[in-house]
């Protein structure tokens, strides 16, 4: 069995019955990964990894993209001057970066969200999530009304509005109609799948 994993025997006399179901198919216990937070590029130890996770994501949003790769590098170009958190696991199965409010954002703002499909199916968007709201009492993001995990985060905000192919989402504030409009123009559609 792989280190990261372990099983549970509530007690001896059922061992056969919590290893094995009836198929013989076996029982597994995976552990999931910490969510670890960075708020400068230099916090992480491998660049690499931040790229390519951003670049896959990237590519998914963008299919016609061909300058993915020089986008990618403007945005880490744009975190190394400005502050951020980084939210993420060690596997990098999701990264979520959040750009705190300013005096043209009035609210934190996701600027980045990628997560795997391991990473949907293994919890590590809850996890993620629950990390981002603790340190994030408002939060606004705009997701492609394409994405498949348009409904998850229908459930994780208080409030929508569907605008430009996108769906703007906000949860902890009173939008008005100005800062809708701010939003609406200037927040790139996330992308959460890769």
């Amino acid at each position: 069995m792989p280190r990261r994993s372990s099983v549970a025997i509530i007690h001896p006399s059922d061992l056969h019955k919590e290893l094995f179901t009836d198929s013989g198919a076996g029982t597994l216990i995976r552990r999931g990964d910490a969510i670890q937070k960075a708020s400068s590029l230099s916090e992480f130890q491998d660049l690499d990894k931040i790229k390519k996770a951003l670049l896959e994501s990237r590519n998914n949003l963008d299919t016609e993209a061909t300058d993915a790769e020089a986008v990618v590098d403007r945005f880490l170009e744009f975190l190394k001057v400005n502050p951020f958190t980084a939210y993420y696991d060690e596997n990098m199965s999701g990264l979520a970066i959040i750009l705190p409010p300013s005096a043209d954002k009035p609210m934190a703002t996701i600027a980045s969200l990628t997560i795997t499909k391991f990473g949907w199916l293994s919890n590590l968007a809850e996890n993620m999530w629950s990390a981002i709201k603790t340190d994030n009492p408002s939060l606004c993001w705009r997701v492609s009304e394409e994405d498949e995990n348009l409904v998850w985060f229908f459930e994780k905000a208080d409030a929508s509005f569907k605008h430009n192919g996108g769906v703007l989402f906000y949860y902890g504030s009173d939008f008005d109609a100005d800062v809708l409009d701010s939003f609406s123009t200037t927040l790139p559609a996330i992308h959460t799948l890769r």
